[in-house]
């Protein structure tokens, strides 16, 4: 049922969300020219904390620690100004399922927001969110060499808007297994506070610095920009148009 997802009126055909469609396909495409470029081109326009904060472009090889071993970095120059991958890494993926899951989360969640926002609104939006939670991401591990890629913050923008226009909305189960492992039929507030909450745990747990890791803090920070931005950016759905009866009243 649309109503139990979006909290819509089941009864009315929602308009097509374009933009959202177009950024599934822009994130579809950037990966494809990753799997055909290769490591020099994600890296490329991957965001890099140290880059970031320093400045600098890195283009040699760095060591970084992952799961206590040392592993080689091959960094390759990227766009000019540097911070320009503050946009670009939001577009590019580390794998298949990082790539699929967060476009089911972009698809699932959203549509509705852009319904009420508009498609350039909500493009708008999406790019605010996405380059806070990059932002977030660089000033919790500044000296970080490891190249950040993903749309995971602006995506957590989209469900902290989403918890703000549809808290008590049922999230359709394959999300739930997603999110918070197998859990009973819960609305999105509970789901994605609980993710909220994880997020912070699991960012106070993270080695700084370490490969192969997840931007918890990119998380946070693009969801809590969301979440606020809901309140001003979304507006009301109208109100429901009168029934017309085949009589006058007087």
């Amino acid at each position: 049922m649309l109503e139990a997802v979006t909290g819509e009126d089941p009864e009315s055909r929602p308009p097509f969300a374009w933009m959202v469609t177009a950024l599934v396909a822009a994130n579809c495409v950037l990966w494809l020219l990753q799997l055909k470029e290769g490591d020099a081109f994600t890296n490329a326009l991957a965001a890099v904390p140290y880059e970031l904060t320093h400045g600098v472009d890195l283009v040699d090889t760095q060591w970084v620690t992952s799961h206590g071993q040392l592993v080689p970095i091959q960094h390759a120059a990227g766009p000019r100004p540097i911070y320009l991958t503050l946009l670009s890494s939001m577009f590019l993926h580390s794998s298949w399922a990082h790539l699929l899951s967060n476009m089911l989360y972009l698809g699932v969640f959203g549509a509705p927001i852009e319904r009420r926002t508009g498609p350039f609104r909500f493009f708008a939006f999406y790019g605010f969110c996405g380059l806070i939670a990059s932002i977030a991401h660089v000033l919790s591990d500044s000296e970080s060499m490891v190249p950040m890629v993903g749309a995971s913050g602006a995506i957590s923008g989209i469900l902290g808007a989403y918890v703000l226009t549809f808290p008590l909305s049922e999230v359709p189960a394959i999300i739930r297994l997603l999110t918070i492992g197998l859990t009973p039929r819960l609305p999105a507030a509970v789901v994605f506070g609980f993710w909220l909450l994880v997020q912070w745990t699991e960012y106070l747990r993270a080695e700084p610095g370490a490969a192969g890791g997840v931007a918890f803090m990119a998380h946070i920070g693009g969801f809590l920009t969301g979440l606020i931005l809901a309140a001003f950016l979304i507006p009301n759905p109208p109100p429901p148009k009168p029934k017309r009866h085949g009589w006058v009243s007087y």
